[in-house]
């Protein structure tokens, strides 16, 4: 396996379980974690002491890397902070700021389907690796591939250097999760139906909600326990159509107040809920985040000037909610491990963190966790949602006051399925396309300007252009006029390419609130067709 067959993408290292090179096998984990020991060994002086937490998730074979990463580690007298049983994500990235451990590694293929698996690395400030550390342990790996013999490992047990986090680490993340919630217990009861989708979120979660107060939720009988062929969702990821379908209806069926899903591994929410007259909705990522961004800055200690932070894929509402706060706003490349080293560095500068957020349905409500993290973010929204129902009000009715305030911002997100190698070099000469001679417009919006982020230039309509200062990635983004844009990404975990149109119209108060989504969700629908249509040229 040479440094070039995998890379570090946005959450990590995933791939269909297999024997090939390319595929996620024994060989990968084993060969990616020695590199990493050995990268840690020359690096950091004391790395034998703090050690590495490994984790693991309900998937087929996950346990078995695990023990596998644990064993090398080990190997290499490196000490080893493992649990013995799944997790969610977010507590394996928790437990390596709480145990103040050198790295962690977490198997997890997250939402993706159940042929794949996958390796997420974390460095010692309990963000995912980014450049140049990823390039750095990569390069360890220049042996050719293995074929994978199937052998079952089993968690090393020499003394002084394994160390369980079973007991303490769960109960310390309920500890801050607790502490999250500005009131010791909730204003009013909720009703709260939950699915995990087969993965591992439910118990954590629901030791979260008995912790801060919450009733129990209702949960999705057929979906409640960790079934690693996920039956029923082709796809385990909220986002995808159909997805939520159960859990809305049994929200629906027991006259909840709010729906919530966690995708397998517990890093995203996802959030359903009724409107004012009892139609439910599933929220987008976006209106999940400016609900939580507006509910987090408005309770601030205000001690220092906040800071929030979402991706160049989300909505700029964010943006107009921090400038009504006063708070600083920043964008960075998708991924929290963008994110969160952005985050981690401005609050050296002296910043208050606040929240980050991605589309995906990922969320950061404070830095104890530096990744998304869909239990405590669960937990603060329902404090939010209970003293919303305490006035006699609903987080849809929170929603529509933001879009008074902000105007309606409306999102439309599809993907293209990159089927083979050939379709998805068309689709990226196609991008290159774009970049070097855009339209005019798009579905009769005007483009203003074009955001190369391989190439780090912005050109404007008029010619001139400006650099952009950040790390180069194959990105291309047009805004168009109104406060509109269109956004194009392969996925950083998926065979895909995603685009993003964002539009924004100030409220309009002949039409009122329904009139102004219903024309905001047309004009979005109208570009996004015309882009598919030029991509399918």
């Amino acid at each position: 396996m040479s440094a070039n067959t995998y890379t570090f993408g946005t959450a990590g290292i995933r791939a269909i379980m297999g024997p090939l090179a390319g595929q996620f096998n024994a060989q990968l984990v084993e060969r990616t974690t020695d590199a990493l020991c050995q990268y840690l060994l020359r690096e950091i002086s004391d790395a034998p002491d703090r050690g590495v937490c490994v984790g693991f998730d309900a998937r087929h074979h996950s346990a078995e890397f695990a023990a596998i990463a644990a064993e090398v580690i080990n190997s290499r007298g490196i000490a080893v902070h493992a649990f013995s049983e799944p997790v969610p994500t977010p507590l394996l990235a928790f437990s390596v700021k709480h145990t103040k451990a050198c790295a962690g590694i977490m198997i997890t293929a997250s939402h993706n389907p159940a042929a794949y698996n996958g390796y997420k690395l974390y460095w010692h400030n309990g963000v995912q690796i980014i450049p140049p550390y990823d390039a750095a342990v990569l390069a360890e790996l220049d042996s050719p591939p293995q074929q994978t013999e199937g052998v079952m490992h089993e968690m090393p047990e020499k003394p002084g250097l394994l160390h369980s986090l079973d007991d303490a680490l769960p109960a310390a993340y309920i500890t801050y999760v607790s502490d999250l919630v500005a009131t010791p217990r909730p204003p009013v009861s909720l009703r709260i139906a939950y699915s995990p989708l087969h993965g591992v979120g439910r118990d954590l979660f629901s030791r979260a909600l008995a912790a801060t107060g919450f009733d129990a939720p209702f949960i999705v009988p057929n979906q409640a326990e960790p079934d690693p062929d996920f039956p029923g969702l082709p796809f385990p990821n909220p986002e995808e159509p159909g997805v939520m379908d159960n859990v809305i209806g049994l929200g629906r069926e027991k006259e909840a107040d709010l729906a919530l899903v966690h995708d397998p591994d517990a890093d995203r929410l996802a959030v359903a809920i009724p409107d004012t007259h009892g139609h439910w909705r599933s929220l987008t990522g976006n209106e999940v985040g400016a609900l939580l961004g507006d509910y987090l800055l408005g309770r601030a200690s205000r001690k220092c000037q906040p800071l929030v932070l979402s991706t160049i894929v989300s909505s700029p509402m964010l943006g107009e909610i921090a400038a009504a706060y006063g708070a600083r706003w920043e964008q960075t490349l998708t991924g929290f491990k963008w994110l969160m080293t952005r985050a981690l560095a401005l609050v050296a500068e002296g910043y208050e963190f606040i929240f980050a957020y991605e589309e995906a349905l990922g969320y950061a409500v404070s830095e104890g966790v530096s990744d998304k993290d869909g239990i405590s973010a669960a937990i603060v929204l329902l404090e939010y949602a209970g003293s919303l129902k305490a006035q006699g009000s609903s987080l849809f009715q929170a929603l529509e006051s933001l879009w008074r305030k902000h105007g309606v911002h409306w999102s439309v997100l599809r993907s293209i399925t990159l089927s083979n190698r050939t379709s998805t070099l068309e689709l990226y000469r196609t991008l290159e396309s774009l970049k070097s001679s855009p339209p005019r417009d798009w579905a009769g919006t005007k483009i203003l300007s074009c955001r190369d982020y391989q190439n780090s230039i912005h050109t404007r309509a008029d010619g001139t252009r400006a650099p952009i200062d950040m790390p180069p990635s194959n990105v291309v983004a047009f805004d168009l006029e109104g406060q509109s844009r269109v956004v194009l990404r392969p996925s950083g975990t998926e065979p895909k390419l995603k685009i993003y149109v964002d539009v924004r119209e100030p409220l309009d108060e002949h039409a009122g609130m329904a009139g102004t989504v219903s024309s905001a969700s047309k004009r979005a629908e109208e570009i996004m067709r015309s882009t598919l249509d030029y991509l399918a040229r």
